[in-house]
């Protein structure tokens, strides 16, 4: 037969619990972003000329920014016959190189050097927040209530030489 447990420790587990979960959620948003950003690679083509040369697809990111960890595990995953290089760079400077630039809410407007890169074309550009067509991104990752949801700047995906999966689109909140 079984002893029953004190009230005491049973509180006691259950604010532990309770902890648990929200160093959990706390975990989850980075890491369902990254998610996110694999799934944009998946579905997107680049121009030949972009890719030419190479058996990876760089996807950079400043070291700083709230996602880097979280990014960093998708080093090495497949897209498509390449694989996935995740590199870190200063956002100060050209991401020279890089396929994907994964950026903050101020976006490129705020950052000349990815500006700069943009205009070259076969850049696609992620970014954590902000509003589409104020900071310069193809894709916005958006925070909707207890969702993250993502809208697209066609314009901006033109503009780089992109092609973005119609089945990507259809899951976007706006395209612009």
């Amino acid at each position: 037969m079984r002893q029953p447990r004190p009230p005491l420790l049973v509180l006691l587990l259950g604010v532990l619990c309770l902890g648990a979960g929200e160093a959990r959620a706390q975990v989850r948003e980075p890491a369902l972003k990254a998610a996110f950003v694999y799934n944009f690679l998946l579905f997107t083509t680049w121009p030949a000329e972009a890719l030419a040369e190479t058996d990876q697809l760089r996807l950079c990111v400043d070291a700083r920014h709230a996602l880097a960890s979280a990014l960093g595990e998708l080093h090495g995953k497949p897209v498509g016959e390449r694989r996935v290089s995740v590199q870190h760079w200063d956002r100060d400077a050209e991401p020279a190189g890089c396929h994907v630039a994964v950026v903050g809410a101020a976006g490129p407007g705020a950052e000349p050097a990815l500006a700069r890169a943009l205009a070259g074309g076969g850049l696609l550009t992620v970014s954590d927040g902000g509003t589409v067509g104020s900071n310069g991104a193809a894709i916005v990752l958006v925070r909707e209530e207890a969702r993250v949801r993502f809208d697209v700047d066609g314009g901006r995906v033109a503009q780089a030489r992109l092609a973005l999966s119609s089945r990507l689109l259809r899951l976007a909140r706006r395209v612009l």
